[in-house]
């Protein structure tokens, strides 16, 4: 019995509405709830109210708690409550039920377990015998057993995802990569270099694949090139750029660090060439690497010993098939890069390519080869004439003045030097005399290299001879000055992130 004289000692125990009761004056009692009861109805009844009392506390609480110090709570409803702790155990008690197998005590608990009697009231619980794991209530199973399970789990995964890498591996055609001189990559290598293939870690995208910078051990930075599609399409292009690109060996041929064939579609991983693409740097307005006229020669002039060699040096030669600024990477120094082989063919010496369907990317795509389906060196000639004229100019092959209608840039090309109105469509930037000249020289050589017959261009050994005849105008003046025109280069380029700049190819 609680009334306005009972004093509680800890102001701790007296609560109201969530907050503290204002003083020990206010009525307050509390009491322990006696085990074993099966039901609680709690009443409350005032009398005597204090009427100087009633206005601000016209409502009286009974309610239960875990302990005496919680006090009632306010959800954000404005509805109060407390909180308490509900126990439970089930049956009338150990000795009093069915026993199941196994069990120490009669109960309905399951194998290798023990019953006991609950401590707060009837019922029973039941309990993992020592030794063991599991629901008491249907079945406990050792810990030894759970190990062997686990282990046997793990080793049937193990086994499944070493089975489907084999798969992969013979799908990929890794058994025709074995006698291929190159690193053999782990899938979980390039997981882990990628940071799983993160979206942040993508350098290009293109109609067949995408192409993700990573880090190796040792901190070495490389780009990873994989299929996006399970074709075996895409699985002979993969193949057939590792067999050619492994046989070459040139400072200006993207080097191939090793594939990795046991993943669901086959990767290539290649060293990381950190300053893009030559069709970056030529349509970029913000990039100021092609400011230099010297940069712009000794880019095409090392582009072309790269085509000179797969031509004549490379055994067997290559063909390229798909020679396009976005193929012609540029690394820290500068220096040009040919990438991109998948179209690639090798040819022996001494016999003719069978006539092959046109393939490569509209725009710098050889019209004789599209014509007669016959591939020969002269193709990539055709599609080097283009860079060249695309790097002078700074505009796309082709260009769509209004639907239907295409502008191509050989015969804007062609027409400015045979009427000698070059001035009106370069865009490169000369600083002195001689530089014009040889500017003019490069702008005729590009228009040979797109000649009609093929028979009329010029062999990539011819076109690299050229280049490299222009270039050691500017050896010495290049030596003398190359510190100061670094130091131009990191203040003013745009040094992009991407490596392979992969664009949609189209087969005629």
């Amino acid at each position: 019995m609680c009334d306005n004289t009972t004093i509680i000692p800890s102001r701790s125990n007296i609560t109201q509405l969530a907050r503290p009761c204002a003083g020990k004056f206010v009525g307050c009692c509390q009491t322990d709830v006696p085990r074993g009861n099966n039901h609680i109805s709690i009443d409350v009844e005032v009398n005597n109210r204090p009427t100087n009392r009633f206005a601000s506390n016209p409502c009286d609480y009974g309610y239960l708690a875990v302990a005496p110090d919680f006090s009632l709570k306010m959800s954000p409803e404005k509805v109060i409550y407390s909180e308490v702790a509900l126990d439970w155990a089930i049956g009338d008690n150990c000795e009093n039920t069915t026993s199941g197998a196994g069990v120490s005590n009669p109960s309905n608990c399951g194998p290798n377990t023990s019953c006991a009697n609950s401590k707060n009231g009837p019922g029973y619980l039941c309990h993992c015998n020592q030794g063991y794991q599991g629901n008491p209530y249907i079945s406990c199973t050792g810990i030894g057993a759970i190990i062997f399970l686990l282990a046997l789990v793990l080793f049937l995964r193990w086994r499944y995802k070493k089975k489907i890498q084999e798969i992969n591996h013979q799908n990929n055609g890794g058994s025709l990569l074995e006698n291929l001189s190159m690193k053999k990559f782990k899938e979980a290598q390039l997981e882990k270099a990628t940071n799983n293939f993160d979206a942040q870690r993508l350098l290009g995208e293109g109609g067949n694949g995408w192409v993700y910078k990573g880090s190796i051990e040792n901190m070495i930075d490389i780009a990873v090139k994989k299929s996006k599609v399970v074709d075996q399409n895409q699985i002979e292009q993969f193949l057939n750029e590792a067999d050619v690109v492994s046989k070459i060996n040139h400072k200006n041929v993207v080097k191939l660090l090793g594939v990795c064939c046991e993943s669901k579609v086959p990767m290539l991983v290649y060293e990381f060439v950190p300053n893009g693409t030559l069709s970056h740097h030529i349509h970029a307005s913000s990039s100021r690497i092609l400011s230099s006229w010297r940069i712009c020669l000794r880019i095409v002039a090392d582009t072309a010993r790269a085509l000179d060699y797969m031509h004549s040096d490379a055994n067997p030669p290559i063909i390229h098939r798909d020679v396009k600024p976005s193929n012609i990477l540029l690394d820290g120094t500068y220096t040009a890069k040919v990438s991109d082989f998948g179209a690639s063919k090798l040819f022996p010496r001494d016999r003719t390519i069978a006539p092959t369907q046109g393939q490569g990317t509209m725009g710098y795509l050889d019209p004789e080869y599209v014509q007669t389906c016959e591939l020969t060196t002269m193709s990539d000639v055709y599609g080097f004439g283009i860079v060249l004229m695309e790097l002078l100019t700074k505009q796309k092959p082709l260009t769509q003045t209004k639907p239907g209608e295409m502008i191509s840039l050989v015969k804007v090309f062609t027409s400015a030097v045979e009427n000698n109105q070059l001035d009106h469509v370069l865009k490169v930037p000369v600083a002195i005399e001689h530089e014009t000249e040889d500017l003019h020289i490069v702008a005729k050589l590009a228009v040979r290299c797109v000649s009609m017959p093929s028979k009329d261009r010029p062999t990539m050994t011819e076109v690299a001879d050229v280049l490299n005849g222009l270039s050691k105008k500017y050896c010495s003046s290049q030596v003398e000055g190359r510190g100061d025109e670094r130091v131009s280069l990191v203040d003013d380029q745009d040094v992009t992130s991407a490596s392979f700049e992969l664009e949609y190819s189209s087969s005629v």
